[in-house]
């Protein structure tokens, strides 16, 4: 039940950038020049590229990268595993969820429209930017709080009951 999705963890480990790497990115004059580093990089120049229309500002480009990556990585997880396994992966990415439901609560609107600030935002691990802009309009953090996905952990048959060990 869970061999599949550590296997496929544990294959993710070898696509990380190792310690010469992230001292290059410290070492980097510039958010520009960080951005350009990552998008030489195999796994994050596809998400580079994705947010340079999105933000012309390099720092917030870069921050905005770093977080579709991360979104990327924990929305992938869930899919690697069944039953049991998955309603307990889907849990442990949930957070990501919540923090992306309020982050548009966070940020100046400056008029801007629910779509372009949920793209700026980035998608979570359960959620899309689809759903996301839906709950941008939401009339406050906790109501969007309360649009978040629930995993299957949370629902029934699950429901009320402790998680035992498989």
């Amino acid at each position: 039940m869970y061999g599949y999705g550590n296997a496929r963890i544990a294959a993710l480990r070898a696509r990380r950038l190792d310690p010469p790497a992230m001292l290059r990115l410290e070492d980097a004059g510039s958010a520009g020049a960080f951005l350009s580093f990552l998008e030489r990089a195999e796994d994050w120049r596809p998400i580079v590229r994705e947010v340079g229309p999105i933000v012309a500002d390099a720092a917030a480009a870069s921050e905005l990268a770093i977080e579709h990556h991360r979104a990327a990585r924990l929305r992938a997880l869930p899919g690697w595993y069944e039953g049991r396994g998955r309603a307990l992966v889907e849990a442990l990415v949930m957070p990501l969820d919540r923090e992306r439901l309020v982050a548009p609560f966070r940020r100046p609107r400056g008029g801007e429209g629910p779509g372009g600030l949920a793209a700026q935002v980035g998608a979570g691990a359960l959620i899309g930017v689809p759903d996301l802009a839906r709950h941008a309009p939401a009339p406050g953090a906790a109501a969007a709080g309360g649009l978040a996905p629930r995993p299957a952990l949370l629902s029934p048959p699950h429901a009320g009951r402790g998680v035992t060990r498989p």
